[in-house]
């Protein structure tokens, strides 16, 4: 029997393990919210919707490099521990931030400047594809047999945390600095803060204790050497329904979190400071949410907590994106507080199925392959092709669709995905 982490050290190790997602998504939503900035300062076209694409492409070349971080810190989490691949990943994460502050914009140094950019935003994608999926690993064999789907679903609450210390710095900077200033060097100011918290994080990590069931792996001498290779040796299905699970989690969160921000300023004329308090709103709901919907993953299964939200987003998904085309404010504001209850749904639930299909000798490494590279291929395209889709079809009809159409395909492909909450993955 493997024995648990005591009250005092599972609590630290949690609270010790979330700042480091806190982080994650601060860094990143800054990007997203500081896209229409961005693309001003790099990407200096006359068309901005042409722009904005270009901006948002870079935010895909980041996803890009989340395999080859999942990979290499996924494997290095299960030879070497898991507290030691997301100090590793966090120490990482820090360059690309500091690099924000300092980079020269494309007035000053051209095209330089955009490949400096590109590096920065793929550095980071990097160091996220190990850290994240390491967060997720770390919380599910770090908690009580009993709440796995609660407490790895803290992760969906702090990752909002950081969405929501993001949201709160760029309005902030917005409302007291005019967009004269905001250009010249008010976003600099936001990675400032995030690169100090990055600092402090990494610091704090060396207090985290280390994954109870790698101990006992490594005490049964059951460590792999190679344990990418046995991720894809072993069974595929899970590989699959990992793949398959974070491709659509991702094209339906960030079709909320960052392309209905930037298309509703660019397109419906709303302020940049009515779409943060929106975001933060939303933010707030799908935090407080998400331990909830774990917990009740907890009690009656991952797969109803799966099948119930992807159903709801196909029934209201058209009322929806009609809402946010024409309506009020105030009335997107709700459309947006469904959408951000229906994700968190899924994503409580999702997080700790995939965490429960792989045995622990190479739980880090498949998790992270199969995570990253649906992260890649469809959770980072998703604000490029869902603004694309806008100016073909004009309206958000065609992002509408690109969100129905990958309903209906995960709902055929996890059909067959079994209830893993009474699992016996943590137990080999």
């Amino acid at each position: 029997m493997i024995e648990q982490l005591s009250r005092k050290d599972r609590y630290k190790t949690i609270a010790i393990t979330n700042l480091g997602a806190i982080i994650e998504w601060f860094e990143f939503s800054l990007y997203g919210y500081l896209a229409t900035y961005i693309s001003i300062l790099f990407f200096p076209a006359k068309d901005r919707t042409v722009a904005l694409i270009s901006v948002f492409g870079i935010f895909a070349a980041s996803y890009i490099m989340r395999p080859l971080g999942g990979f290499f810190f996924g494997s290095l989490g299960d030879r070497f521990g898991r507290s030691y691949a997301i100090k590793l990943s966090m120490v990482v994460m820090c360059i690309p931030m500091l690099i924000m502050v300092v980079i020269p914009t494309y007035s000053f140094a051209g095209i330089l400047a955009i490949l400096i950019l590109l590096f920065a935003r793929m550095l980071q994608g990097f160091s996220v594809g190990g850290e994240y999926t390491g967060v997720l690993v770390a919380l599910a064999e770090s908690s009580s047999p009993k709440y796995r789907g609660f407490t790895t679903a803290l992760a969906g609450l702090a990752s909002q945390v950081g969405v929501v210390l993001s949201a709160i710095t760029v309005g902030i900077l917005a409302s007291i600095l005019t967009d004269k200033q905001m250009l010249a060097y008010g976003w600099r100011i936001a990675f400032l803060l995030g690169a100090v918290l990055a600092i402090i994080s990494t610091l704090l990590q060396r207090k985290a204790k280390e994954s109870v069931h790698f101990k006992e792996a490594k005490k049964e001498s059951k460590i792999s050497h190679n344990p990418l290779k046995d991720a894809f040796k072993g069974p595929k299905m899970p590989l699959v329904w990992t793949f398959v699970l974070t491709g659509y989690v991702g094209i339906a969160y960030y079709m909320m979190a960052a392309f209905l921000p930037n298309i509703l300023i660019s397109t419906r004329g709303f302020h940049l400071e009515q779409m943060m308090l929106i975001t933060l709103i939303i933010s707030s709901v799908y935090a407080i949410s998400s331990p909830l919907f774990g917990w009740l993953s907890d009690i009656y299964g991952r797969k109803p907590l799966l099948y119930l939200p992807i159903i709801l987003l196909i029934l209201l998904g058209y009322p929806m994106f009609h809402i946010f085309e024409h309506c009020s404010l105030r009335l997107i504001l709700i459309a947006e507080i469904v959408m951000a209850l229906i994700i968190s749904a899924m994503t409580a639930s999702f997080q700790i199925a995939i965490s429960e299909l792989f045995p622990t000798t190479h739980r880090y490494s498949g998790m992270s392959a199969a995570y990253n590279l649906g992260n890649a291929l469809f959770a980072g395209t998703t604000p490029m092709i869902a603004i694309w889709l806008v100016s073909v079809f004009n309206s958000e009809t065609g992002a509408w669709l690109y969100l129905t159409i990958t309903s209906i395909i995960t709902l055929a492909i996890i059909y067959k995905m079994p209830e893993t909450r009474f699992s016996n993955g943590f137990n080999n």
